[in-house]
């Protein structure tokens, strides 16, 4: 399945990044917050080569190389996590 096909089924996805043979079509599903991600479909070389789906109205007839969706760890944090950059040392 292309590119053209995948627009054809599921209409223009949100966002498309490319990188390399590597093509990314980006689709909402509903829960990106909940789940962490949009609905993608990865592309090598113009193919669908993976898929990683959380609407249960998308479907992909291949093996995903996504896990089963897994609940948040702990307690949420008022205010959210925080990230931090350890300096590099020479």
């Amino acid at each position: 399945m292309g590119e053209k096909d995948v627009y054809s089924l599921w209409g223009p996805p949100a966002d498309v990044r490319r990188q390399g043979e590597f093509t990314y079509l980006f689709f909402p599903n509903g829960c990106e917050r909940t789940c962490g991600t949009a609905d993608v479909v990865i592309l090598q070389n113009g193919q669908v080569v993976d898929a990683v789906l959380r609407w249960p109205g998308h479907g992909y007839s291949g093996q995903s190389s996504s896990p089963a969706a897994t609940p948040p760890h702990g307690p949420a944090r008022p205010g959210g996590d925080t990230l931090t950059v350890k300096p590099s040392t020479p």
